[in-house]
Order: C-alpha cells, then sequence, then structure tokens
C-alpha cells in the first residue's frame, strides 16, 4: 500500500543485480530506465507501460513509492544535474543557479524547491526534471543491498520494497 505523504503515480526505482546475465529485453528496458550500475536510482512515473516494464525487470530492481521527505534528502544530498542536454556533464545541485540556469528554467522551475516539488507530485514537468537528475548512486547498506531488498521483495506483492526506509539508511 502506498505511503499516505507519498503520490502512488511515482515510483523510485533501484537496480539490485547486474544485469549482465539478462536477456537483451530486460537490458534495454534498463537502459531505459537510466539504471546501469547495482545501487543506482531513478524516478519514473508509474504509467500502463512503465508497469509493464517494471513487471519485466522485477527480478533485478526494488521499487517503492517516495515520501516527499525522501525525494528532498535524496535530491538534496545526492543530486547531481545535467544543466545540458546536449553535454553530459555532471553538476552537483549545491545552488539553485544550476537549476535556473538549465533548460528547467525556460519551464519555470527555477530553484532546487521546486525540482523536488515536480517529482514528488508527478507534476507536467516530471519528466525534464527527471532527465535533468542523473541517475542516485547509493551505498550499499551493509555490504547486503541484493539479499536485504530481495528477501522484502518476497514478502510484498508486485516487488514493492519500503523505499523510504532503504533510501534513509543508504544515504
Amino acid at each position: 500500500a502506498p505511503n499516505p505523504t507519498s503520490n502512488p503515480g511515482v515510483v523510485f526505482a533501484i537496480l539490485v543485480r547486474d544485469s549482465r546475465d539478462a536477456s537483451n529485453k530486460v537490458r534495454k528496458i534498463l537502459r531505459t530506465f537510466r539504471l546501469r550500475s547495482v545501487c543506482s536510482g531513478v524516478f519514473l512515473r508509474l504509467d500502463e507501460a512503465t508497469e509493464t516494464m517494471l513487471a519485466m525487470v522485477e527480478p533485478y530492481i526494488a521499487f517503492g513509492y517516495p515520501s516527499f521527505h525522501t525525494v528532498d534528502e535524496l535530491v538534496r544530498k545526492r543530486g547531481v544535474a545535467c544543466p545540458s542536454l546536449r553535454k553530459r556533464t555532471r553538476v552537483p545541485l549545491s545552488d539553485n543557479a544550476v537549476v535556473e540556469q538549465s533548460f528547467l528554467g525556460k519551464l519555470g522551475v527555477i530553484c532546487v524547491e521546486d525540482v523536488v516539488h515536480e517529482i514528488s507530485n508527478g507534476g507536467e514537468h516530471f519528466q525534464s526534471c527527471s532527465k535533468f537528475l542523473h541517475p542516485f548512486h547509493l551505498t550499499k547498506v551493509g555490504g547486503h543491498i541484493e539479499r536485504h531488498l530481495l528477501n522484502e521483495k518476497k514478502h510484498n506483492k508486485g516487488g514493492m520494497v519500503d523505499i523510504n526506509t532503504f533510501v534513509r539508511d543508504s544515504l
């Protein structure tokens, strides 16, 4: 069940298992989600097509509904921006000027708070804000990320985990 403080239209997905032994279709979906390395995570808008793709890659990922607080902590502590869509540069989100001077400034998203709001609420500029952020690299909790999350997934329906607790522990 979704957390009452979270938006059920947005999920945070984390790659928990190496995908080298996966089929080409699974690897392509993971590339589409921008999940290339273990412990990397991205925000996804949950629609019918995304649900289908999540079901296909479920053995390799863990996902759940993030709360506003989790989105805020992730963006502020681990947020790395790609200010230009053409140049794949990595700029830490340490200043609102990074957001305002990027392509998001033209869309009316002018500060880090706006980015957090768009992502947590699944706003109209969700896709642009998600592409603006590089995938988040989380630390392995005790070195057992795969076992911890896969054990939790066993007890829950459809691959959902308590993503808020896991992210809080790995920040």
